[in-house]
């Protein structure tokens, strides 16, 4: 590797010239970003955040089914009783982002 300026190659004076001879990922300095490159395992929190909002979810969808069906049992129109149905679930959905 003599001969070669990387990024970040400091000049005190003087001319140079310079031919390029990779960018990118194929540098050296992208290998050495890709053997760094390690995902980090999910911590405890982030799981239980996961798990619960899955939770929430799953509530709220058999919430608002339950709502349905029973508007719709009790003589609301089909359409009425599934927009109340759609609206609750956002406000529900919407309630809950924000008190995360």
């Amino acid at each position: 590797m003599e001969n070669m300026a990387f990024p970040g190659t400091l000049v005190v004076n003087g001319k140079g010239k310079g031919i390029v001879v990779s960018t990118g990922m194929r540098s050296t300095l992208g290998r050495v970003l890709v053997m760094l490159e390690l995902t980090e395992p999910k911590t405890n929190y982030e799981k239980a955040i996961k798990a619960f909002s899955k939770f929430l979810i799953k509530g709220i969808l058999v919430g608002i089914t339950f709502i349905f069906i029973i508007n719709t049992l009790t003589g609301k129109a089909f359409f009425d009783s599934a927009l109340f149905s759609l609206a609750l679930a956002v406000g529900l959905s919407l309630s809950r982002c924000q008190s995360s």
